[in-house]
């Protein structure tokens, strides 16, 4: 497994890229995810799972540009938090 940090959004999140066997997954998509758009797209990776560990706006407010480029990746929040991502 590669684990791939960027750092993104206003407040300098971390957020992660895993992949195995070509498959990826996004662990809190902070804002401006060019970056790691742009990896996923230049390694030909298949993202299947957007996951914040949170709802802060720190920690999704990148979903929606994902979403756009992605838009059959899964996004996975805890219950508790999806009132503040709706």
């Amino acid at each position: 497994m590669i684990v791939k940090n960027f750092i993104t959004g206003p407040l300098a999140t971390n957020s992660y890229l895993l992949i195995s066997e070509n498959e990826g997954v996004i662990i809190d998509a902070g804002g401006d995810m060019k970056e790691v758009l742009d990896f996923i797209r230049n390694n030909k990776v298949k993202l299947r799972y957007i996951i914040a560990t949170h709802g802060h706006f720190d920690h999704v407010m990148g979903i929606n540009e994902i979403k756009r480029e992605f838009p059959s990746s899964m996004f996975l929040i805890n219950e508790r938090d999806l009132g503040l991502v709706k």
